[in-house]
């Protein structure tokens, strides 16, 4: 994930007559409708995957079975081969004979695309690679069970152990087959489309979707400004509305990719479109003129992607897994302390413990973020439309020393382990956050990019010193751009990193409020 990735590149706007086309991988045919001569008519699974798709999930948990199956018959069969009488090795060199039988085997299954998110989404390659698998595995057991002279016993035992992990495979395979036929019927595994522009373009970029045959992609409609002027329906996806409809629309949070269908050559007219849609949360890409177009040498020109989501695919899933782990653990570590708070805030002053205030989530999506009560209760502010302040009247004595150390936010912990939130990212912005006299929204256009993950306890920017009010828009940049790098370059060393830089911020004091 690079800064390329997430940011806006002039240079795809800037190239009026280039030949490229409408989404990754994609082959559309030519103007007309009839297919352009020599030219594969591929899929479109590289287009990406829904933000809730499974697959993440079902290849992570088809790798951790091939896995168990390789290593606990493993030392099954290895034990079992051991107490044999008469048995030339023992168990620790029959088992690593069978290790290194299961390190090709593994290896062969990854090289032949087994855990490919675009294979299995389209149904490919889920038993064809464990039969080249096993025959490599067992290729490698003889080799190397002949070099070192062992006995035919030993490599019939290490066959009925290769036969038996295979068998393990198939059934597992099976059940993945099963699934991704049911997930498929209900288009849990298509990408779905958005196209802005009911033009030529639009009409390639649909029209591709339509051929394509195997459910990958579902234009879910289609938004253009001339709407009263046009037909109800461009090849019969429906015209929903205007840009500025899609923006109000809640088909805008469920769908995977907006795609600008306009001629490269509009930069006005398509850079206009960016500013409506810059707190839109699905990707955005550009369908140029000739999309589908091959380059001399047969290489496929890259996309025209605009903005990208950062975390999705196996990052997702991998960040989705330090989130429960970690939630889980501080939870059980500071729960102690916590009811020692909510007994403080109770003899403090009247009022629940607890106060529960609506931010943007990952998506947009509206979340109610929990924290320990720290101000009265008759002067809270839920919409946060007045910051707070380093001498603010309404903080009582407990709430100010659990703002000082970040104690307030302990309660987010609940929220982590919901699903809501992460441990680490970007801190959650109030809805009507005012910055000086404007809404935080308003005064860049990057700042709907923080939202394509999920907000965090802590993140880049509070590690660096930006925490706690922001009243200058020159301030509000600063922890934008922190914000940013962390979107842009999310990794688990830098998870960690702010990790371990929070507890020296935490046990610093915060300055502000």
């Amino acid at each position: 994930m690079t800064a390329s990735s997430m940011r806006l590149n002039p240079d795809a706007l800037q190239a009026s007559n280039s030949n490229a086309y409408a989404g990754e991988g994609v082959a559309l045919p030519a103007t007309g409708g009839t297919a352009v001569e020599g030219l594969p008519q591929r899929g479109l699974s590289s287009w990406g995957h829904p933000r809730r798709s499974p697959l993440p999930f079902a290849i992570f948990s088809l790798k951790l079975a091939d896995i168990a199956a390789a290593l606990a018959l493993g030392i099954v069969v290895a034990g079992e081969y051991a107490s044999i009488p008469g048995s030339v090795v023992g168990f620790r060199e029959a088992l690593l004979l069978l290790m290194l039988g299961a390190v090709v085997y593994l290896q062969a299954l990854r090289n032949g695309g087994q855990y490919e998110m675009a294979e299995l989404a389209q149904g490919r390659r889920i038993f064809r690679p464990l039969v080249m698998a096993t025959f490599l595995g067992a290729t490698a057991l003889g080799v190397v069970g002949i070099a070192v002279g062992e006995p035919l016993t030993l490599l019939a035992v290490a066959y009925f152990w290769l036969g038996s992990v295979a068998l393990a495979g198939l059934a597992s395979r099976g059940v993945l087959s099963w699934y991704v036929a049911r997930w498929r019927a209900s288009d849990s595994l298509a990408t779905r489309i958005l196209v802005v522009g009911a033009t030529e373009v639009g009409e390639r970029v649909i029209r591709a979707a339509q051929q394509s045959g195997n459910g990958s992609v579902k234009i879910v409609g289609v938004y253009d400004d001339r709407k009263d002027r046009l037909p109800p329906e461009v090849l019969g996806c429906p015209i929903l509305g205007t840009t500025k409809d899609l923006l109000s629309s809640r088909l805008v949070d469920q769908v995977d990719r907006i795609i600008i269908a306009l001629p490269w050559s509009a930069d006005a007219r398509i850079l206009s479109i960016l500013q409506t849609l810059r707190n839109a949360s699905p990707d955005i890409a550009l369908a140029p003129d000739l999309a589908g177009y091959l380059c001399q040498d047969g290489s496929e020109l890259e996309p025209a992607s605009l903005i990208k989501r950062p975390v999705c695919g196996r990052y997702w899933l991998t960040k989705a897994i330090e989130d429960r782990v970690l939630g889980v653990l501080m939870m059980l570590a500071a729960s102690p302390a916590m009811l020692v708070i909510a007994a403080l805030i109770k003899l403090d002053s009247p009022g629940p413990v607890f106060f529960a205030q609506p931010r943007f989530g990952v998506h947009n999506r509206i979340i109610s973020v929990l924290k320990f009560r720290t101000m009265r209760h008759e002067t809270r502010d839920t919409m946060a439309t007045r910051q707070t302040t380093a001498d603010d009247e309404r903080v009582t004595r407990v709430g100010r020393f659990l703002r000082r150390y970040s104690l307030d936010e302990l309660p987010q912990l609940i929220n982590v382990i919901r699903g809501e939130m992460s441990v680490i990212g970007p801190r959650p912005y109030a809805l009507r956050m005012n910055v000086g006299s404007r809404y935080a929204k308003d005064i860049l256009l990057e700042y709907a990019l923080r939202r394509h993950v999920k907000p965090g306890i802590t993140g880049w920017a509070q590690v660096n010193g930006h925490s706690g009010p922001v009243h200058e828009e020159a301030q509000f940049a600063a922890r934008l751009r922190h914000d940013l790098h962390y979107v842009e370059n999310w990794s688990l060393a830098l998870d960690l990193r702010i990790l371990l830089r929070t507890f020296g911020v935490v046990f610093g004091g915060r300055t502000n409020a």
